[in-house]
């Protein structure tokens, strides 16, 4: 059965010599699991569209349960957040956890406690993220 939908690539893991195995966030299913079979090729049509952080349509046919990309086209890049490492730290963590707190960005970062406190406060301030904590105990979200 073919099934065509838009969806977020949140993981990547390369498996085999020329494969992806991708976790998608998909508009009508859900979060999924599929494989993305010689993405990894010089060549390949499916390559731009099977990237971590791309949003993409992507064409799939499942066999015993199991997904596979067949066709994908690219819809956005987003192109600024690969160039910013802080930024694609908390979109790869955002992806996974629903909140964060100054320890995670910390370890995430490889930050001092002082200097992780800093940069989230200067994200906060940039709009990039709430603080919805209490005072005591910031968690952070991504900003709407």
């Amino acid at each position: 059965m073919f099934k065509t939908t838009r969806g977020l690539v949140l993981r990547e893991v390369r498996y085999k010599e020329a494969d992806r195995i991708l976790t998608v966030l998909t508009e009508d299913i859900g979060k999924m699991t599929v494989k993305a079979r010689g993405a990894l090729r010089k060549g390949s049509k499916i390559a731009a569209a099977t990237q971590f952080l791309v949003f993409s349509e992507l064409t799939m046919l499942e066999r015993n349960g199991f997904w596979t990309v067949s066709e994908g086209s690219t819809i956005e890049e987003f192109k600024g957040l690969r160039g910013d490492i802080t930024a694609l730290s908390l979109a790869s963590y955002f992806a996974e956890h629903e909140y964060m707190t100054r320890v995670a960005f910390q370890r995430l970062c490889g930050l001092t406690s002082s200097t992780a406190s800093r940069r989230l406060h200067q994200l906060v301030e940039a709009g990039k993220l709430r603080d919805i904590g209490t005072r005591h105990q910031s968690l952070y979200v991504p900003a709407r």
